[in-house]
Parts: C-alpha cells; sequence; structure tokens
C-alpha cells in the first residue's frame, strides 16, 4: 500500500513576521544590517488569501481573486518570488 502525503508550503516565519509589522516597525527592520525582507502584492494578495483561511472560510473583500490577464503562479513568478510561487502551487491558485 503506497501512502501520499501532500504537504501545504508555508511562508518562512520572518516573512511572516515582518508583513504583521506597520510601517515604523518595517522601517526599524529595514535599517537593521540583517536579511531584507521584500513584500510583492503577490505576497500580500496570498498573506491575506490565508489570514481568510484562517479566520473563517468567508473571504474578505479586499483580496483580488480576479487576477484579469495574469493568475496568481504568473504574478509570483514575474516577481521572483519562490516562497509566493511554491504556496500558491500548493494551494491550488491558478
Amino acid at each position: 500500500m503506497l501512502i501520499v502525503l501532500q504537504i501545504k508550503k508555508m511562508f518562512s516565519l520572518r516573512k511572516l513576521a515582518y508583513y504583521v509589522c506597520d510601517e515604523e516597525e518595517r522601517t526599524f527592520y529595514d535599517d537593521l544590517e540583517t536579511i531584507k525582507i521584500d513584500i510583492q502584492h503577490c505576497c500580500s494578495d496570498l498573506l491575506t488569501f490565508l489570514q481568510n483561511l484562517t479566520n473563517s472560510n468567508n473571504m474578505d473583500d479586499n483580496i483580488d481573486l480576479n487576477y484579469g490577464e495574469y493568475s496568481m503562479i504568473e504574478k509570483a513568478s514575474a516577481s521572483v518570488h519562490l516562497e509566493c510561487l511554491t504556496f500558491a502551487e500548493s494551494r491550488g491558485f491558478p
């Protein structure tokens, strides 16, 4: 019997912590000599999706699931964000 486990990808704790910071905290972090964290639109959309999924089954109106001519995976690829790309693929985004 073959058992296949599907492992859902997750963002790094570093990116999650940075995402919840306000502008002043982000500026303070950015001024430190440490790893730079780049949050693009693809990151924000995916993190908002994850937050809404965690809070309830109802989606927040702030997330744009109508990607127009580009899918979420294409947005993540264009931003060169491997974390966003693997997360979007593991969650079944187009």
